[in-house]
């Protein structure tokens, strides 16, 4: 959405760009300005979509140094800043592309979700907003300063999902807190090894669990054992100094980690589609990149992947989420609840053959 004062619309054509009214105003208590090299400045709402050379991105998710198109060329963003709202115009009935110039800047009023079989709803999916990181530290992207980081009666939920680092699968590591069950940090990464995984997933474990003036918050952490899992597995039983503070939930006796089957992967992905999908007390999704793998996640096969040409590693790591959620339960009556509510019931003969889709418990 668009800042209201000085504005003018012009939408793409097959013929060209030309003026457009079809606009809403609408009220927001904050706004971004973008400033181009070349001097175009625009101010528009954090969700504000713009056009990139990888498709549309909010806003708010651009770094300097990150190319936008203007409306004759191509332009470099020098600097974003956060400014106070006000009133914005919101085009409406844009058709065809969806295309509009807006500041001198090539803009997009939707976003296209997904025909394919979602895991969440693309309405729900639609009204989910990314949030500005806050800082980042250590490759990890923060939501939250540190300052709130810690303290008692607050536990934090740690999942990895493991790869080579090779430059071809990625790996990630999610961190949620609870019971507020909002999302604290992501990290993920394709060029990282073994080793140095296993370096940033004690560094972020041993940060939530130090002591503070406010004292010691609790940690149960996990991940995925399957296959490059193992090697995690051997470094923790090798490492001499093992995160004290820390729970480490494991799925088996002599076992550690926990091992992702067809069964336990659709049991977590119904929680979590329960959890996200909840209209209170839910699961909140801060990262863009979380929510985009999202959009990409369909059922395939009786379970649940993402699309061909995209990626999952989020999202697995978040499902790893739901089986920390499952342990907390086990102790804490409000995890309870949370786990043992009803997951509404999915048409077992469209994606899970003839058995009945199981309950959550």
């Amino acid at each position: 959405m668009d800042m209201i004062t000085n504005n003018r619309f012009e939408i793409l054509t097959p013929t060209g760009f030309k003026d457009f009214d079809g606009i809403r105003v609408t009220e927001h208590a904050t706004s971004l300005k973008i400033t181009l090299e070349g001097g175009v400045q625009l101010h528009c709402t954090p969700d504000h979509r713009v056009m990139t050379e990888n498709g549309t991105k909010r806003a708010d998710a651009f770094v300097q140094g990150d190319k936008l198109y203007t409306h004759t060329s191509e332009d470099y963003i020098i600097s974003i800043t956060k400014e106070p709202g006000g009133l914005f115009l919101d085009p409406v009935n844009v058709e065809g592309n969806h295309l509009y110039i807006s500041e001198g800047v090539v803009s997009h009023n939707c976003e296209f979700l997904s025909s394919d079989a979602l895991l969440i709803s693309s309405l729900k999916l639609q009204q989910i907003a990314p949030t500005m990181v806050h800082h980042e530290d250590m490759g990890f992207k923060f939501w939250v300063p540190d300052e709130q980081l810690g303290g008692v009666n607050r536990t934090y939920l740690v999942s990895c999902d493991p790869a080579t680092g090779s430059g071809k699968d990625f790996s990630a590591i999610e961190v949620f807190e609870f019971p507020s069950l909002n999302q604290v940090a992501e990290y993920r990464t394709n060029d990282v090894n073994i080793p140095l995984l296993y370096a940033k997933l004690k560094w972020i474990i041993l940060k939530l669990s130090e002591r503070s003036h406010r004292g010691r918050s609790e940690v149960l952490w996990t991940f995925e054992r399957n296959g490059i899992g193992e090697a995690i597995a051997a470094l923790y039983l090798n490492d001499e100094r093992q995160p004290e503070h820390a729970e480490l939930f494991c799925d088996q006796q002599g076992k550690l980690g926990v091992y992702t089957s067809g069964r336990t992967k659709i049991l977590s992905c119904l929680q979590l589609k329960q959890l996200i999908e909840r209209t209170t007390n839910g699961l909140k999704v801060n990262s863009e990149h979380l929510l985009f793998e999202l959009k990409n996640f369909v059922a395939k096969g009786g379970g649940y992947e993402a699309k061909s040409g995209a990626t999952d590693d989020a999202v697995m790591a978040t499902v790893g989420i739901m089986r920390l959620l499952k342990r907390l339960s086990e102790w804490n009556d409000e995890a309870f609840k949370q786990v043992n509510t009803y997951v509404e019931p999915v048409d077992p003969s469209d994606q899970f053959g003839d058995e009945p889709v199981p309950f959550v418990v």
